[in-house]
């Protein structure tokens, strides 16, 4: 080929590389099209560097050895998953029983089961629907919607819608009276008169905390029904609910193909039921399906379109799922009606739902991966499986990390004081519900470390065990815990620190630093004290009581033959009676029948404390009385001054814990 010039064959062997080229190519494209055409249509691709491919049979194999341990582990009867991706069902499993007596399926197509609190996403969804059509404004007054509401607000500030949909409306609420034993008709209107029942008081400025208020969900749909003129409940069903075909779906109580519900006690499955119905809905009243809840995912992820009809618009949906409230900006925060997760780094969205007869539900939407999950037990009084979820999918599908890191700090220690005990916000501060929290509930110790670490020491609040973490300095009032993603921050007012919040539960509340007289540390030891010396005083009348009857029958007769010591001794049984008396019926009567109302038996309840206290003040005249006088032995005098000063703590607890008096 040396008669060719050497720009023809240049030309020559592009042309012909070209050729091979294209032969490549298309050869390439055909054996790609025959791989894909081989694939199960349902294989979940994931394309984005370093995550998993993984097909269904894959995953259902992951799924089925997670549930088996979990479920085994925390003694689970029934539960379900539903897996969404691109806007479609790609997993929908089920495991155990519905009913364990019975041994009846849970159907992962049939049976149906209470999403609790994961109905306020639909309450707030509805009010977006009336926001998006321009009836309802975000930075409006409430007020303005609901001109009739009875609320106390002593703060400037008014409370917006959008502070209903972040929670941070600074409105106190609690869990009583919130369920009927008889059903009710639940007309247009009625939401809003039950609130004005409830004596609202806002707490703190509205807009300045995320602090989870299930009353602001119920003013939600107040004011859905004062703007649609149609009762909530309605309004969800015609607009949200049928739309998108959620056909199994129903504010209701009560369904024929519920699952029952179970509580664990002492590792024994206990059945739990709830009768009447729910008087305030919007906060919890839902029952759903598992086919019905990858509807409602298949909707967001589909941007606001399910079956080709549009729900909500596109530009909604984004301004639904975008943070619009956080404590600060390394930790998750509130959308509207979604909370903001991090888990391993990863931003995700969404909501649990936990029913009193023990059913424990989590839906969560990661939006960058356009993935969906929603996960049911009917047993989650002892256990945390959602998160435990949540954190195996995240590390299943090896997903990136999205999530803003900081450095770590050059100094050692912080000039704050950030040691100390901690509180979650998240108990009502006006009612009597304020004793949930009693017991060390919710609390937090923090102590400080050598080389600017901390540890942070507590119990989950929902399941009770022991946990405790290390966390190194990062920046001023900032810091990451060991060995993990999760960060804590504290705010401070001038020169102290005042609350602090946790990656875990930002998106819920915060926790608010407590004075040395607030921690359990000190309660808990003046309370067991005390009940200790009622108990004994109790004790000593019972056998004195028990004494003199035995006299009596031998014809003997033994009197207290000073005026003075019957009078004490009257006051000290008395008051013994009364706060010892108070604890322990409180504590084996009150329970979940406080959700349904204040029945006569816990009004009357609530009138020991006051009894005693009155007997107190008494008491404290006498033993002034009796040192002034010098009256008795001196171990008599010290005695009444012990018993005194323990009461006078009594009142203080009594009174702390909003029950001294009928705060309901």
């Amino acid at each position: 080929m040396t008669h060719f010039k050497n720009s023809n064959y240049s030309e020559y062997i592009t042309i012909r590389r070209m050729k091979m080229t294209k032969t490549k190519i298309i050869s390439f494209c055909v054996i790609i099209f025959i791989m894909l055409f081989l694939v199960n249509r349902n294989e979940l691709t994931v394309l984005a560097q370093g995550k998993k491919v993984v097909n269904e049979k894959e995953m259902e194999t992951a799924l089925d050895s997670f549930f088996e341990k979990e479920m085994k582990k925390n003694n689970i009867p029934g539960a379900a998953v539903v897996v969404v991706k691109d806007g479609k069902e790609f997993i929908k499993k089920s495991y155990g029983f519905a009913d364990v007596d019975t041994k009846l399926d849970f159907d992962k197509d049939i049976t149906t089961f209470r999403i609790a609190s994961i109905t306020k996403v639909f309450t707030s969804t509805a009010l977006m629907k009336l926001v998006e059509e321009g009836k309802v404004r975000l930075d409006s007054d409430i007020r303005s919607y609901l001109p009739e509401l009875k609320i106390k607000n002593p703060y400037d500030k008014p409370i917006t819608v959008e502070n209903l949909l972040t929670h941070t409306s600074g409105i106190d609420s609690s869990s009583l009276k919130e369920l009927s034993y008889k059903k009710q008709d639940m007309p247009c209107g009625y939401l809003l008169n039950e609130m004005n029942q409830k004596h609202l008081t806002v707490i703190s400025e509205p807009g300045s905390h995320i602090e989870y208020c299930s009353y602001g969900v119920v003013l939600q749909g107040c004011i859905i029904e004062a703007v649609s003129g149609m009762s909530c409940k309605d309004y969800i069903a015609k607009n949200l609910l049928e739309p998108i075909k959620m056909k199994d779906t129903i504010m209701s109580m009560e369904d024929e193909k519920l699952s029952t519900g179970y509580n664990c006690i002492n590792n024994k499955l206990k059945r739990s039921t709830l009768e009447g119905c729910f008087k305030l809905y919007p906060e919890g009243g839902l029952i759903s399906s598992l086919t019905d809840m990858g509807h409602f995912i298949q909707t967001y992820l589909n941007d606001g379109n399910y079956g080709g009809q549009q729900i909500l618009d596109k530009g909604t949906v984004e301004n639904i799922l975008r943070t619009h409230a956080e404590y600060d900006e390394i930790l998750p925060g509130m959308c509207y009606g979604f909370s903001e997760y991090q888990e391993q780094g990863v931003r995700l969205v969404g909501h649990g739902g936990y029913a009193p007869d023990g059913f424990l539900s989590q839906l969560d939407l990661y939006p960058d991966e356009n993935i969906g999950t929603f996960i049911v037990v009917n047993q989650g009084s002892n256990n945390n499986i959602t998160e435990e979820f949540r954190t195996f999918f995240v590390s299943y599908l090896n997903m990136k990390s999205s999530k803003q890191k900081i450095n770590e700090a050059k100094g050692e220690t912080d000039s704050y004081q950030v040691a100390g005990t901690y509180r979650l916000s998240d108990y009502s501060k006006t009612t009597l519900c304020k004793g949930d929290a009693f017991g060390g509930v919710g609390e937090v110790n923090i102590k400080k470390l050598k080389s600017g670490k901390i540890l942070i020491s507590g119990r989950d609040e929902f399941t009770g065990k022991a946990c405790k973490f290390i966390a190194k300095k990062q920046e001023p009032l900032k810091y990451k815990i060991k060995d993990s993603d999760k960060y804590v921050v504290f705010h401070t007012q001038g020169s102290k620190v005042i609350n602090m919040a946790m990656s875990d539960s930002s998106w819920h509340g915060y926790y608010e630093k407590l004075s040395w007289y607030e921690t359990s540390g000190v309660q808990m030891p003046a309370f067991l004290a005390g009940l200790l010396m009622y108990s004994f005083c109790i004790l000593v009348f019972v056998l004195r009581v028990s004494k003199c009857f035995v006299f009596k029958c031998l014809g003997k007769e033994r009197k207290i033959t000073e005026k003075w010591n019957k009078i004490r001794y009257i006051l000290i049984t008395l008051i013994s009676f009364m706060y010892a008396g108070f604890y322990i019926y409180s504590m084996f009567r009150w329970g979940t029948r406080l959700r349904y109302s204040i029945p006569l038996d816990v009004k009357l309840n609530l009138m020991m404390p006051i009894i005693g206290t009155v007997g107190v003040i008494i008491f404290g005249i006498c033993v002034i009385y009796e040192w002034v006088k010098r009256k008795g032995r001196i171990k008599i005098r010290l005695f009444d001054l012990t018993f005194l000063m323990i009461s006078i703590i009594f009142i203080f607890l009594f009174n702390y814990w909003n029950l001294l008096g009928f705060r309901y």
